[in-house]
């Protein structure tokens, strides 16, 4: 017979309502805050529906371990999408949900992982409850990023590091490899400084042979070769070298101007050339490397602004800032200052170490966006949680009244900014429509009756890309009749043309004049547009919540024809009739 004493009955309670809080405020409508799909979302759901159906990617390969996708070699969050779609169908919520569930499994080993340090189940429970409604995980697992699908693999293998088997955190930490390309680095760099902490702080006795040692390591390098053995030749640096050259450019105009400066001031060729070891694509890209380091373990960019609309609103942090407090606190433990009896320098040294290390490896493009750094995240929220556990046990040793007086404040502020968070998350998401694409769905649905027009021109949402999400296109058709455009300047590739389905082409003005040649002639073009001085004639007006704003415009040229043959007569390319 089973014996519940209180303590247990309570933690039971608090934990089942702590679940169901935060599952709820995750999961509510996820398809729909934030409303729209934006262009990965249409390229990850696509290529997720073209596996259930083909058993090939977009571009015809049949399960590949990187998808092609845009020219920047997507990794394996595809694969967890096609059961979403199995279940739900091809909509935003099935390709948002893998995130969600993976975000929300991530909780579950933020709480064992931080039992594990401090023997607490309640304050485990309080500082998992908080970091799950903290801006940047609820934001993040609210979208589509496959980098927070792999911090679930990761954060399995730092629990297990923490645990000391690195047997089973090589495993983890490899299969996140699967999903995010930075993480085979990170992983491997993360089990590496495990194995030379584990050595370092060994039992003198039994000394484990040197294969066993290397054990982990091995694992690792075997669950990661498929990626290198089957892997296209160059994919796995692909996204770095795009990242590359998109900053090339700005290095050149800043060169540029600043070598042009000192020749004006100096007067001289030869003495200008003074400036060419200050000014450099090197040095630039080298400071670049350093404001991309320092800025994801900023106060500011930590608990006030990270600067990055699509996923935390303006004036929000990563994290909440009453935890502030608890981040100088846990700096303090991490440089050594101060000690915590649970904690020894293993743990100290890991995360440290793992610290450096994710933010390194993340920042070596020189501009990265805050999406990218889940991991360095984690490992600071789980040194915020250790500056917390100091203050408890500080605030423990007062006398009750003050003990209360601060648990109170800290509580009273804890819930004043989440719920106000939420209430802002909501909100925020409705007043960016244009950010969100929101009106997409609107508009595809709109079009549907106009499938075999002509021409179906979107000059606005990356069709056919869109168009094949939103009407399930057969994908063995897509696959044989897509074309795509030629790579631009950064190596990206985009769906062009999809039978009668156009990206950019033709303007509204160039469709017009092609009517204007044959005005008795339907034409049987739609095109998706910015609203403008047409509006009045349009198909279709899509607005934002308030009703207030124009968003875009669809276009029937046959029905819009007359009007501009009668009101802007100048827009018909002056001729004949």
């Amino acid at each position: 017979m089973l014996h519940f004493n209180k303590s247990k009955i309570i933690f039971l309670v608090t934990t089942v309502i702590a679940l169901v809080i935060v599952a709820f405020f995750r999961f509510y409508r996820l398809g729909s805050i934030p409303q729209g799909l934006t262009k990965d979302e249409s390229y990850y759901g696509y290529d997720a529906y073209s596996i259930l159906k083909t058993g090939r990617d977009i571009w015809g390969n049949k399960l590949p371990l990187s998808f092609k996708s845009t020219g920047e070699y997507k990794m394996n969050l595809t694969y967890f999408i096609v059961p979403a779609i199995k279940l739900f169908g091809l909509n935003e919520m099935s390709v948002r949900l893998p995130s969600a569930v993976f975000g929300f499994a991530t909780l579950i080993v933020l709480f064992f992982t931080l039992n594990l340090i401090f023997s607490h189940r309640f304050f485990s429970l309080l500082m998992t409850t908080v970091f799950a409604l903290s801006p940047l995980s609820f934001g993040m697992s609210r979208l589509f990023y496959e980098s927070n699908v792999g911090l679930f693999f990761v954060a399995v293998g730092i629990y297990f590091v923490f645990s000391r088997n690195l047997l089973l955190a090589s495993t983890f930490l490899a299969i996140s490899s699967y999903l995010y390309n930075p993480y085979r680095y990170l992983g491997l760099g993360l089990l590496l400084i495990a194995l030379v902490l584990t050595y370092l702080f060994r039992k003198r006795d039994p000394q484990p042979s040197l294969l066993r040692r290397l054990l982990p390591l091995i694992i690792f390098l075997g669950i990661v070769s498929p990626l290198l053995i089957f892997s296209k030749s160059g994919t796995t640096l692909n996204r770095l070298r795009e990242e590359l050259i998109l900053q090339k450019t700005n290095y050149e105009l800043v060169i540029n101007d600043m070598r042009a400066n000192c020749y004006l001031l100096l007067k001289s060729p030869s003495l200008a050339k003074l400036c060419y070891p200050l000014w450099n694509k090197l040095v630039l890209h080298l400071g670049n490397v350093a404001k991309s380091s320092l800025e994801p373990v900023s106060p500011e960019i930590l608990f006030l602004e990270t600067h990055d609309q699509y996923i935390t609103p303006d004036n929000y942090g990563v994290f909440h800032s009453f935890l502030l407090p608890f981040y100088f606190l846990g700096l303090i433990w991490l440089f050594g200052f101060s000690t915590l009896r649970k904690l020894g320098r293993y743990h100290q040294y890991f995360l440290l170490f793992g610290l450096v290390l994710s933010v390194g490896i993340i920042a070596a493009t020189g501009n990265v966006g805050i999406y990218r750094h889940p991991v360095t995240m984690y490992l600071i929220y789980l040194m915020i949680c250790i500056g917390a556990f100091q203050a408890y046990q500080q605030i423990s040793m007062l006398k009750k009244f003050p003990a209360f007086l601060i648990y109170l404040t800290l509580i009273l502020t804890a819930g004043f900014q989440i719920t106000k968070y939420l209430a802002t998350y909501n909100l925020y998401t409705q007043k960016l429509p244009l950010l969100f694409s929101s009106d997409d769905r609107e508009i595809f649905e709109y079009i549907s009756s106009k499938k075999d027009f002509q021409y179906i021109v979107d000059r606005k949402f990356h069709s056919p890309l869109t168009a094949s999400f939103f009407w399930a296109i057969d994908p063995a058709y897509f696959q044989q009749h897509i074309i795509w455009t030629d790579p631009d300047p950064w190596g990206f590739i985009n769906a062009y043309r999809l039978g009668n389905i156009y990206s950019q082409t033709y303007t509204v003005e160039q469709l017009l004049c092609l009517k204007h040649q044959n005005p008795s002639s339907p034409l049987r073009a739609v095109v998706i547009d910015d609203p403008g001085k047409y509006n009045e004639y349009a198909d279709l007006l899509t607005h934002d919540y308030t009703h207030s704003l124009v968003l875009h415009a669809v276009y029937d040229i046959d029905l819009l024809y007359p009007q501009v043959l009668l009101h802007f007569p100048a827009d018909l390319c002056q001729l004949p009739k």
